[in-house]
């Protein structure tokens, strides 16, 4: 019986071993299986079944799986990269869901439960491809820590795919860079703040386990007021407002992976709209308790145009991860305000309506949408405003006045439309447009009582004036569209006068250009013609409005000044050869000409080979600083720069050869041929230059001896040696 018992609980034991094993296989498996990329294609009713699609997923899949393998790599966390499900033969599982409903009801890309309630997904990343045949419009993207979903709407797109299942592992929008696979661009690479973040993700780190913990804590320690137009002290000295610090202490038991500051991408960019997007990653390594302070600078990446000066109310996020993956899923905010802000000298509430309204409509639409009434207008807004367009001037509303537009520094662009009802004497108060320093365009619309009351037979007259250059010292007034009246423009001339003294230019009804005006400039100074923005024509009785424009081509300030011109055109040469002694002239000047006689031209010299010469200022003479050797350098190369003192410059590139010079006297060989020892003797020379050498005889004797001139043979000549046992000859 004993023996019995003791074979039953063998068995016993020997079956809760194995299904103790049992059971951990399982649990490692559905591990391994939930830390899975699911693929799902799923099919309105009203489409077909296609099988590239599902081809495109599963190729695609593969390509961006590798994507995110080679920047982990690339950023120094090894092939990092999520895992897939595959079959038997290691390919990519696609699943087909179907859809109750047609493609129309996933155009504004609702929630797609019909894939939960045919699959577990409660520890999977779902990537869901939604066929609505309208190519490949986006989709979006959801996370927790242990789960996520990704949705690519109108078919496969593998850098949509990237994209959205970047917000699935996790990653906010990144827009610093296009090419950032978290921005809209090029999809071509992955921040290194987010291959830091995605390191300690479950579905890229197997060693981080999958279930959440408790993430990190976020404390503000700095302040969320700062002093408009005032940074951070520098030894007590203020500097101006380059960013504003934002100081936050963070803690947490499992060290600290990473800190990252957002702001929220403002309403009006569409599907942009009420996200975060990252300012900037803080990467740590595991600290416990830390303080990281981040420099805001006020700007909005994909918004582009904000800053601390434009926009007075700032709101920031925090968020953090730590080394176990846990983050903060909702991050903490704080709103950063200005204060010390510069007023309006003209409240908005003291201008004219028409006025008042038109400012409030550009600031709090494009400028600061922090703004909710006329009292949260001030000036630094005021100078951002670069068009303005006032619409509906009536007769019955208070009438513009003098200091409607002050303020208004930054307005490029003005126009005015005046309601029916207006009589000339209702026009713009003088003086009205004096602050609208950087006006460059000026429409105003109105309507007389003459065309009556239908807007409709009232045309508007453009008039784009401007000033064009037609030869030196000489200008036109041009109206492209032709003068509709006769057009008197007071004219404003500096550093010079008009020929004939006259004040104005003169444009004739129906003609597009003026007379031919001829100025004579100040010599040395550079004049300026200016057409007075400020003083506009006269209207005739019957008209409907008129415009005057300045733009790059037909500026209304035009300067009477010719530049200067090298007459050796854009490049030149000169020589010089070698051991050529310091302050020597290299070839002729560089020089200019200037039709504008008068001017004083000096030269300077430039380039990297330009401490090698020295150019005289008034001539544009080339010199030599010191001796060129030609087996060290063969060619310089300087730029002659000239200017007329009036803001007129030219430059020229010159390039200076070194011609080669024989530097090397060939020696003779020391020997003293005579004659008893043979009639013909040689003499010889060598060059370490290997250059041809020519021989020849000189001296007192030389008459007695000939010499080959290319052997350097002596031979003697018929004569008498007993007078003369020695003689003397020169080689």
């Amino acid at each position: 019986m004993k023996s019995l018992i003791r074979k039953q609980n063998y068995v016993v034991s020997t079956f809760l071993t194995i299904l103790v094993l049992f059971c951990i296989f399982l649990i490692g498996f559905s591990e391994a299986e939930a830390r899975t990329v699911k693929l799902f294609y799923f099919l309105p009713n009203d489409r077909a079944y296609d099988q590239t699609v599902v081809d495109d997923m599963k190729s695609g899949i593969l390509s961006v799986q590798s994507f995110f393998a080679d920047q982990m790599e690339a950023h120094g966390h090894g092939r990092m990269t999520f895992s897939i499900e595959t079959d038997g033969n290691g390919n990519p599982v696609v699943h087909r869901v179907n859809s109750p409903y047609p493609a129309s009801h996933y155009a504004s890309g609702p929630s797609i439960p019909e894939v939960s309630n045919v699959h577990d997904v409660s520890s999977i990343v779902q990537l869901v491809v939604v066929d609505t045949r309208a190519g490949s419009i986006g989709g979006h993207g959801v996370d927790i820590k242990q789960r996520g979903r990704a949705v690519v709407f109108g078919g496969w797109r593998a850098s949509t795919a990237a994209h959205e299942l970047g917000h699935a592992f996790g990653l906010h929008h990144d827009f610093r860079d296009d090419s950032y696979v978290m921005a809209y661009g090029g999809s071509s690479s992955l921040s290194a703040g987010a291959a830091h973040f995605l390191s300690v993700n479950p579905y890229f780190n197997s060693s981080v386990p999958l279930q959440a913990g408790a993430a990190p804590s976020v404390e503000l320690l700095s302040p969320t007021s700062y002093l408009y137009g005032v940074g951070e002290h520098v030894a007590g000295q203020p500097i101006p407002t380059l960013h504003v610090p934002i100081t936050v202490r963070v803690h947490d038991p499992d060290g600290v992976q990473q800190v990252t500051l957002f702001v929220k991408t403002p309403e009006g960019l569409n599907l942009l709209d009420g996200f975060l997007e990252v300012v900037e990653f803080r990467n740590l390594s595991g600290e416990t308790d830390v303080t990281v302070t981040f420099k805001y600078e006020g700007n909005t990446p994909s918004f582009g145009n904000t800053d601390l000066l434009n926009t007075l109310k700032h709101t920031v996020y925090v968020s953090a991860v730590d080394r176990q993956g846990n983050r903060i899923d909702s991050p903490p905010s704080w709103t950063l305000q200005a204060t010390d802000i510069p007023k309006l000298n003209v409240p908005l509430s003291e201008r004219s309506p028409r006025v008042a309204e038109s400012i409030y409509g550009v600031v709090s639409r494009f400028i600061d949408r922090n703004v909710s009434s006329y009292d949260d207008i001030v000036e630094p807004h005021l100078v951002q405003i670069a068009d303005l367009f006032i619409n509906h001037i009536r007769a019955s509303d208070s009438p513009l006045q003098s200091n409607d537009f002050d303020g208004l520094t930054g307005v490029t662009r003005m126009i005015l439309r005046f309601e029916s009802g207006y009589s000339d004497s209702t026009l713009p108060p003088a003086g009205i447009f004096e602050g609208l320093t950087s006006l460059s365009s000026l429409q105003m619309t109105y309507y007389t009582d003459t065309y009556g009351d239908d807007p409709s037979l009232l045309p508007i007259l453009l008039f784009p004036v401007g000033l064009k250059k037609v030869g030196t010292g000489q200008f036109k007034a041009v109206v492209h569209t032709g003068a509709p009246s006769d057009m008197e423009l007071p004219l404003i001339v500096v550093n010079g006068s008009i020929t004939g003294g006259a004040t104005s230019v003169k444009i004739p009804v129906g003609h597009v250009e003026s007379d031919v005006l001829t100025v004579t400039r100040t010599p040395g100074t550079t004049a300026a013609v200016t057409l007075d923005v400020g003083t506009f024509p006269s209207l005739p009785s019957r008209h409907s409005g008129y415009i005057l424009v300045k733009s790059a081509d037909l500026p209304l300030t035009l300067n009477i000044n010719n530049a200067p011109i090298f007459t050796d055109g854009v490049s030149t040469t000169r020589s010089v050869a070698e051991n050529t002694p310091a302050n020597t002239n290299i070839g002729t000047a560089i020089a200019a000409t200037d039709a504008d006689s008068g001017d004083t031209l000096t030269y300077t010299l430039g380039g990297a080979d330009a401490a090698a010469f020295s150019i005289v200022s008034t001539t544009g003479q080339l010199k030599t600083q010191a001796a060129l050797d030609y087996e060290t350098k063969t060619s310089y190369l300087v730029t002659v720069s000239v200017s007329d003192g009036n803001a007129g410059t030219d430059s020229i590139i010159v390039i200076i050869n070194i011609t080669d010079m024989n530097e090397i006297d060939p020696p003779f060989s020391d020997r003293t041929p005579q004659v008893r020892d043979a009639i013909v003797a040689a003499v010889s020379a060598t060059d370490s230059d290997n250059d041809t050498l020519t021989y020849s005889l000189g001296g007192t004797d030389a008459a007695s001896f000939s010499i080959d001139t290319s052997t350097g043979q002596l031979q003697t000549k018929a004569g008498d040696f007993t007078a003369t046992r020695k003689m003397l000859i020169r080689k």
